[in-house]
């Protein structure tokens, strides 16, 4: 049998107000929502639109969202 291969494509609308320290309870709340959902879906390969601008916001997604469990890949603009 052959293997599957999981791509998700979600659109997140202003994650880059979702990294860092010091959020509020309502973006803590979206934050953990979000991380959850992709958890559950469970993609072999997560492609986020629309996410935070340089590469050092994108890393921390990967590290503070995701938890480290995706590695991010990076293009010129």
């Amino acid at each position: 049998m052959a293997s599957k291969l999981k791509i998700t494509s979600w659109n997140v609308q202003h994650l880059d107000r979702l990294v860092g320290d010091n959020l509020d309870s309502l973006k803590q709340k979206r934050r953990d929502a979000i991380a959850q959902q992709i958890k559950q879906m469970s993609p072999d390969i997560l492609c986020i639109l629309e996410g935070p601008k340089g590469e050092e916001a994108i890393d921390k997604v990967t590290t503070e969202i995701l938890e480290g469990e995706y590695q991010a890949i990076k293009t010129r603009d």
